[in-house]
């Protein structure tokens, strides 16, 4: 779902949406689609028409707010890559989605060679295919170009094998190394009603591992490169993780780097997935510590019922992870049988070494 859609489990707010689009006119329109829950993911592959060659999935972000609050935009940024995916996503995206829409196409007698962009929700009930497109689309491309260079991929040899049947001898690494993210600079009043002819400042300057894609941007009459769209720049961060990646980004944002009248952009993206492995790690080690040691005592007073709340509730993309390290958990058991006891007079001074961490 993009821009003008809006996705809610409010009643009343469906209906005033619907009531809008209807009092349009007499030709008016209204599409009404199935909810579907969890994560949305996007994933390109090119193809010659028979063979498909995934890239890397990025996940961007729809809604203009921190907190994926306000209304459904173009994306207001994305990230990549995606720590908290199960493992063999991109193979089953590919053997499930990809490929079967380019042999569909080419038995149809209608072939498609070129870029096929799948996006995807990875709901409750399995994968669901919300939309494709026969081009790249951002923000997930600023990501994702920039990781293929960053890894020497020569997209221009890329594309050209892919135009010329000849993608089965393009060499596609198997992992990308780094890490990539984007924030999208919007103008004041977007999605809406954007404001635009206001100048940008900060664009002269250098800032570290950060490439800038212009969107909405043009140059007026005096030399200077000022807004003309909703979604005005792309600020991509790379870096050896998404910390990094992120830290790049923000930092060529704000009053003394990249900047114009009204801005408006979304500091948050990827601080979930990037906090994603922390998480993991420290949700397994409360579970094992409360395991063998008991609940603590003083557990209500170290965290707040929002706190735990907050870290249960995004836990759950990422309790895949948990099962890699359940050997981990095997081996403690085992220990427990063993020193159990000394374990458990060590419970005090181990509860206390968490929190001061």
């Amino acid at each position: 779902a993009g821009k003008g859609v809006v996705v809610t489990s409010d009643r009343a707010a469906a209906i005033a949406h619907a009531r809008a689009c209807l009092d349009k006119g007499a030709e008016a329109q209204m599409v009404i689609e199935e909810f579907l829950d969890g994560e949305e993911v996007s994933l390109f592959g090119i193809t010659d028409g028979v063979t498909v060659i995934p890239l890397q999935p990025a996940q961007d972000f729809k809604r203009a707010g921190d907190g994926d609050e306000g209304p459904n935009t173009g994306g207001m940024g994305a990230y990549s890559p995606l720590p908290w995916a199960p493992t063999g996503l991109t193979d089953d995206v590919t053997a499930r989605v990809l490929q079967p829409m380019v042999d569909a196409m080419r038995h149809r007698g209608t072939p498609f060679s070129g870029l096929l962009y799948a996006g995807l929700a990875m709901t409750s009930r399995g994968i669901r295919v919300i939309e494709f497109n026969a081009r790249f689309g951002d923000p997930e491309t600023e990501v994702i170009i920039p990781l293929l260079h960053g890894n020497g991929v020569d997209i221009y040899s890329m594309l050209y094998a892919t135009a010329t049947s000849t993608i089965t001898d393009f060499v596609m690494p198997a992992t990308l190394n780094a890490a990539a993210l984007t924030i999208c600079l919007a103008a004041e009043g977007y999605p809406d009603s954007p404001v635009t002819g206001e100048t940008i400042a900060g664009l002269g300057d250098e800032y570290r591992d950060v490439t800038v894609f212009h969107g909405g941007t043009k140059i007026d009459s005096d030399g200077n490169v000022v807004s003309s769209g909703g979604r005005v720049l792309f600020v991509t961060g790379l870096g050896v993780n998404l910390e990094a990646a992120s830290a790049a980004a923000n930092a060529a944002i704000g009053d003394a780097a990249i900047h114009f009248p009204g801005m408006q952009y979304r500091p948050d993206i990827a601080h979930r997935a990037a906090m994603s492995g922390l998480k993991c790690g420290s949700l397994y080690s409360l579970i094992i510590l409360i395991h063998f040691v008991g609940f603590p005592k003083d557990l209500v007073a170290v965290f707040r019922p929002e706190q735990v709340d907050a870290i249960f509730r995004e836990a759950a993309p990422i309790a895949v992870r948990m099962i890699r390290i359940a050997s981990i958990y095997v081996m403690l058991e085992a220990a427990l049988v063993v020193f159990s006891g000394t374990l458990r007079g060590a419970g005090d001074t181990v509860w206390a070494m968490c929190v001061s961490v």
